[in-house]
């Protein structure tokens, strides 16, 4: 005898067969939208410049540049002189050695070379005082010896000892640089198992089930 609790699978009206869905986007899959990259340029004043550094014992030119809290410290002397965040410094760090001075030859020397973007509008956090004309001013005031007591004090906070002295500073210059802004394209996302589609396939699943009971033959 058949036991059943459905008809056979062959028996099924049309009305209650289920078509089983597929999607073929994986679950989650990310698809950009149609808008593209929002790309816009934008002038922006920098003041470049840059300053001399002898060290004495106890570190070597390549052990000083290749240090970060070398590198942390001199943008701290710098904010501090400028009053810019210290994220609008940029500061690059090289050796100098065997430069002489008069006749005699100094120990390890850097050079630092040191951009800073400023800030002409005077809505932006600190207004007019970032401006390149007020960085440049506070740059000039500043010599050889009082940059020396400003490069030790943050080298001391930042734990580096080694003896530095200050040799030149050079005159900062301004200039205008074109920067590119690049705008991602929003995404959006799309989850396969949504609920127009779970209806199929509890379907499919009574389907199984019934094909399956109605031909247990015992």
């Amino acid at each position: 005898p058949t036991v059943g609790f459905g008809p056979p699978a062959a028996e099924l009206p049309a009305s209650e067969e289920c078509t089983i869905c597929v999607d073929p986007t994986p679950d989650n899959e990310s698809d950009a939208d149609n808008a593209g990259e929002t790309v816009q340029t934008k002038e922006k004043t920098v003041v470049t410049g840059s300053f001399s550094l002898n060290l004495g014992s106890g570190m070597s030119a390549a052990q000083f540049c290749g240090n970060e809290r070398v590198i942390v410290a001199l943008i701290a002397t710098l904010a501090k002189t400028t009053g810019l965040p210290a994220d609008d410094i940029n500061v690059t760090c090289s050796s100098a050695s065997g430069r002489r001075l008069s006749g005699r030859r100094l120990g390890d020397a850097v050079d630092i070379v040191y951009e800073l973007a400023t800030h002409e509008d005077t809505s932006s956090p600190g207004g007019s005082s970032l401006s390149a004309v007020a960085v440049t001013a506070a740059i000039e005031s500043q010599d050889a010896t009082s940059m020396t007591k400003l490069v030790v004090a943050e080298l001391g906070q930042a734990g580096i000892t080694v003896t530095v002295t200050v040799t030149s500073v050079s005159m900062p210059e301004t200039k205008t640089i074109t920067v590119t802004i690049t705008a991602e394209p929003s995404t959006t996302t799309r989850n396969v198992h949504s609920d127009a589609q779970r209806p199929c396939t509890l379907g499919s699943l009574l389907f199984s089930a019934s094909f399956f009971v109605g031909h247990l033959v015992f």
